[in-house]
């Protein structure tokens, strides 16, 4: 068995649990990522209103986002974006393992 000595329905368990756990990880890093990507924006559009006086808008753009402050928050919410997606991901993947095991256990009790 690929279970390492775990009943299906412990492993059953298990993933259940941790499905759990990542959807409330998934709320607090959704919400860590909207304030990161607030903090950014409202940043970044602070900096645009200051170089009024460059005319060109992809300049302007460009010599915002090239600002240390400004790319620090960018940094951050790129992170922010990142660790919500990767636990996204791994929620799918918890998916995919309880599906497993619920078959296992299928088959188990179809006398398999």
């Amino acid at each position: 068995m690929r279970y390492d000595g775990q009943s299906l329905t412990e492993r059953r368990e298990y993933w259940l649990e941790r499905l759990d756990t990542l959807i409330d990880n998934l709320h607090s890093l959704g919400e860590g990522y909207a304030k990161a990507k607030k903090t950014y924006y409202v940043a970044l559009s602070k900096k645009l209103i200051a170089l009024l006086d460059i005319r060109s808008g992809e300049v302007k753009t460009n010599v915002a986002k090239g600002d240390e402050e400004i790319a620090e928050f960018r940094l951050k919410k790129d992170i922010a974006l990142s660790k919500k997606d990767t636990c996204q991901q791994a929620i799918y993947q918890s998916k995919i393992e309880i599906s497993t095991v619920e078959d296992d256990i299928k088959y188990e009790r179809a006398g398999g």
